[in-house]
């Protein structure tokens, strides 16, 4: 037990090292359309998406994407995701551009502006091997309230994503997020890829929800989020992997909404497949990676939230700032339609078949005071077996 906890106390140590690494990275469009663009949106939020040649898009500047060759869709599919493939009928939560989007042979791409390129990005971490409310594993600005698989061999998840839009404030970098971590490795040499729907003003200038994708090789010294720079390949030519997501907020006591996200690892090529609401958004390519090209090592599912301290504290001219909502701003022993949920966890393993994740997965929650995760609450008869509710108001932690 004592190196098991000591293990996880270095991981986390590196991880903490590599969030206080600041960095920039540069995009394809810094000011003005981009020079080959063949068509442009502009969305009712100010975002700009540009339409590229599906080669010229910025994955393909990525040093290991020199000679890649895309992959339109993966050699084969998730059995179950397979079937329901061939059964939908239903329409994705959100349709994306409109008049079909992008012509054949282009992809929408969000034009990032000066600003966004010199403003340093919302700075992630990975938590360690942690057992539930661990004081090693706090550390200041950053709150998990999460579930995790034992270590193991997996090839993806499935899970649906109750989709909210929590409080977070403007002036300094903030962000409340909801997702799924797929991961391998630790520390320096940790991989992952992570998707979800997150709130971030510094990001997106506005506080609505929105789809983002994430990943890191080096245990986020360096990483990307959406299509901002090399690394995520874009394949739909209509809903772009960054679209917003605030005409299908869940409400109080009201309408629930979610998405379902499937990631998994095509068992040929190696690439890790996005699909949103069983259609393809794009993938990971295997190249790029050097522990998630084999295997992942842990699924996580649950919610994150985060403040620049220094840049609060300078901001709003106080010591002690407060967390951010997290999920719908509500604790999970409120229920179902009260708090965000994530239902239908589960894993893929290697013969690509979708199974209920090992029992009993480790909750992970670092600041009880102010957020709080359950899992497979009784009493919650509208939602499966394999299910979360998470998050809280936050406020200010006394941990």
């Amino acid at each position: 037990m004592a190196s098991s906890i000591g293990i996880g106390l270095v991981r986390h140590m590196l991880s903490l090292l590599a969030a206080m690494i600041f960095f920039v990275h540069d995009s394809i469009a810094v000011e003005g359309k981009n020079i080959d663009a063949v068509k442009t949106f502009e969305t009712e939020h100010g975002d700009i998406y540009d339409c590229v040649d599906i080669y010229k898009q910025p994955a393909f500047d990525h040093p290991a994407l020199k000679n890649h060759k895309i992959q339109m869709e993966p050699t084969s599919y998730p059995e179950r995701m397979k079937r329901d493939q061939s059964s939908s009928s239903t329409e994705v939560l959100n349709m994306g551009l409109p008049d079909g989007g992008c012509p054949k042979g282009t992809v929408p791409i969000r034009r990032i502006q000066k600003g966004d390129v010199v403003r340093r990005k919302p700075l992630k971490t990975h938590v360690g091997n942690a057992t539930l409310n661990e004081d090693e594993y706090r550390f200041p600005g950053r709150s998990y309230a999460l579930a995790r698989t034992p270590p193991g061999e997996y090839y993806g998840t499935e899970v649906y994503i109750n989709i909210w839009n929590p409080q977070v404030e403007q002036g300094f970098e903030m962000f409340s997020l909801a997702q799924t971590w797929v991961s391998a490795g630790s520390g320096f040499e940790l991989n992952t890829v992570e998707v979800g729907w997150m709130v971030s003003f510094s990001m997106y200038k506005d506080t609505k929800p929105r789809v983002f994708v994430y990943w890191t090789t080096d245990g986020y010294r360096t990483g990307c989020y959406n299509t901002a720079c090399p690394g995520f390949v874009q394949l739909n030519e209509r809903i772009p992997v960054d679209y917003h997501l605030d005409h299908h907020i869940s409400t109080y006591n009201g309408e629930q909404y979610d998405m379902r996200i499937n990631v998994f690892k095509d068992p040929e090529s190696g690439n890790w497949y996005l699909y949103r609401d069983l259609l393809t958004i794009g993938y990971w390519p295997s190249a790029i990676f050097d522990k998630l090209n084999k295997k992942a090592e842990e699924v996580d599912w649950g919610g994150e939230v985060y403040y620049d301290m220094n840049l609060c504290r300078r901001y709003k001219r106080t010591r002690n700032c407060p967390y951010p909502q997290m999920g719908s701003g509500h604790y999970p022993d409120e229920g179902y339609g009260r708090a965000a949920y994530m239902k239908e966890l589960h894993v893929i393993d290697n013969p690509n078949m979708i199974y209920n994740p090992p029992k009993p997965c480790i909750l992970i929650n670092d600041r009880l005071d102010i957020f709080n995760i359950t899992q497979n609450q009784k009493g919650v008869q509208v939602l499966p077996a394999n299910h979360i509710l998470f998050g809280g108001p936050g406020g200010l932690s006394r941990y």
